[in-house]
């Protein structure tokens, strides 16, 4: 991978961290700065996805390439004629299952600290700046239908500023939290002295992290769904349309607990290199891989996240 390809990734990453910032805080007003965000979101995917690829060059073939070809054993999908399907190779298959269930995790948590919860108050930043905090005490519960014959579900409560005066108030919830506070349960209150109408009960309010996390979350989300798209189709075209090639691994050497290389390959009269890092102990120079090359883009086929079926 050259220097401009590094760049072009490394430019690609600060914009998605970038327009993932600017989306996150344009919570909860929802300004310029959510559409800034997504517009360097796009772009910094883009470039990032643009940049996996590896160049073919014009070169003579070395030879160490032509007796390579003699003993390459190319995958049995590949011997086939097209057409050609894929589907995500054994490793891939683990990463989205761990990525599925990291998802499924944050959706429960998601539902329950956000979803479940009411929004903070409009004044909740000075509240939180200037407020005080007093033990209210749920005296009522009760169910009534709107106007559409859907339940709603109120919780009753009083509790005492510093002063002495009791203040009384409800506040609408959902099923889920109106099963899990009775009458007698106490709840803290958040209050805004000499205005004690204005204030909010933590247990039952949305955490401004969690609305946070759940955007992040779904931007990342969308952002690798996107990759395993655009991962997908590159894997389709090469299998289909490309040209399946032997490739000579050469200046093996290690790099923390993985094994980086690079890999010679020649296709229809062109020569090309691509660099790769894999954790396997038993790659050597002189490794013969499949290569997959669709002009100007090749990828090493055990390295794609999509095999040819």
């Amino acid at each position: 991978m050259d220097l401009p390809i590094k760049a072009k990734i490394g430019a690609g990453i600060a914009l998605d961290l970038a327009g993932m910032a600017l989306v996150v805080s344009a919570i909860p007003d929802a300004d310029w700065k959510l559409g800034a965000g997504l517009a360097l979101l796009l772009v910094g995917t883009w470039l990032v996805s643009s940049s996996l690829r590896g160049a073919v060059p014009a070169a003579p073939p070395p030879e160490q390439v032509e007796r390579a070809k003699k003993r390459w054993n190319p995958e049995r999908e590949l011997r086939s004629p097209p057409p050609r399907r894929v589907r995500l190779s054994p490793i891939a298959k683990v990463v989205v299952m761990a990525w599925s269930l990291m998802l499924l995790v944050g959706g429960a948590y998601a539902y329950f600290a956000v979803f479940s919860r009411n929004p903070g108050p409009p004044m909740r930043n000075l509240i939180d700046a200037e407020g005080q905090r007093a033990e209210a005490t749920v005296h009522r519960r009760e169910i009534r239908e709107n106007a559409g014959g859907e339940p709603r579900y109120s919780l009753y409560y009083n509790f005492s500023e510093s002063n002495g005066s009791a203040i009384r108030s409800s506040v609408i919830v959902s099923k889920l939290l109106f099963d899990r506070f009775h009458e007698g349960d106490h709840l803290e209150v958040v209050y805004l002295p000499g205005d004690a109408l204005a204030h909010y009960l933590p247990e039952l309010t949305r955490p401004p992290f969690a609305e946070r996390g759940l955007l992040m979350a779904l931007v990342a989300l969308a952002f690798v769904v996107y990759l395993l798209e655009s991962r997908r189709r590159r894997h389709h075209r090469l299998v289909e349309r490309g040209t399946a090639t032997a490739g000579v691994v050469e200046k093996v050497r290690r790099r923390g607990g993985a094994r980086a290389y690079e890999v010679r390959f020649r296709v229809n009269g062109r020569e090309g290199t691509l660099k790769a890092t894999e954790r396997n102990p038993l790659r050597r120079n002189g490794d013969v891989v499949t290569v997959l090359a669709d002009g100007d883009d090749a990828e090493i086929y055990q390295q794609c996240l999509y095999r040819a079926v």
